[in-house]
């Protein structure tokens, strides 16, 4: 299972700003979310590579067949052979960092950077996702968009199973009762393995969970 530790230089302060739904937000603000995100984050990720048959939406794990339930997730991995199950955090230091500064009244700097915490797993994830693809074309396949649990009707309750496929408890991921997981600051996804040239993306238009906090 491969595990890699990438370096974070910058993030997104527009997409900081998004997650907080802080558009009039000094600026300044921004830009000291985004250096002490950086400072706190330990980024890791993690996954692992298994066929699949897209026909039943089943995983092939060792002497198993691990369902995906959903009708979402079936359309996402359409003609898929394989799956990368894919896990990335940035640490718990980031987390009790936001809790430090609540706990002192800074409500302000406490929201902006778990806006920008959100970002620094998003962007672990994207590299985690660079690499996939250049592992997925030297063998003639392109690649999906990663597909969580919980976007669409892809069940919260495939997180064990996710977490688990892709070996998350190595880089310190784990699972609450109420399906969450520790660090906050961390996810799980699907991408797909497909020959050809189009490649499937998620975007908040075309999803149908209307209530998400992070559609536009």
């Amino acid at each position: 299972m491969p595990i890699f530790a990438p370096r974070l230089v910058n993030l997104d302060e527009n997409e900081v700003i998004r997650y907080a739904r802080a558009q009039k937000t000094n600026k300044s603000l921004i830009s000291n979310a985004v250096f002490n995100a950086l400072i706190h984050a330990k980024p890791y990720g993690s996954y692992n590579i298994f066929d699949y048959d897209y026909k039943n939406s089943n995983i092939f794990f060792e002497n198993k067949r691990i369902l995906l339930n959903g009708n979402s997730i079936k359309k996402h991995l359409e003609l898929c052979e394989k799956v990368a199950i894919i896990a990335a955090t940035v640490g718990k230091d980031i987390d009790e960092e936001i809790s430090a500064l609540s706990e002192k009244g800074e409500y302000t700097n406490a929201l902006l950077l778990d806006a920008a915490a959100t970002e620094a797993v998003e962007e672990t994830a994207n590299e985690l996702q660079n690499i996939i693809s250049r592992e997925a074309n030297r063998e003639g396949y392109n690649i999906t968009a990663r597909f969580s649990p919980g976007y669409g009707d892809f069940p919260l309750e495939m997180q064990e199973d996710i977490l688990k496929l892709a070996e998350g408890n190595k880089i310190g991921i784990a699972l609450t009762p109420s399906l969450m997981l520790i660090p906050r600051k961390s996810v799980t996804a699907v991408i797909g393995f497909k020959r050809g040239n189009t490649i499937k993306t998620h975007d908040c238009k075309n999803c149908d969970k209307t209530d998400c906090n992070f559609r536009k």
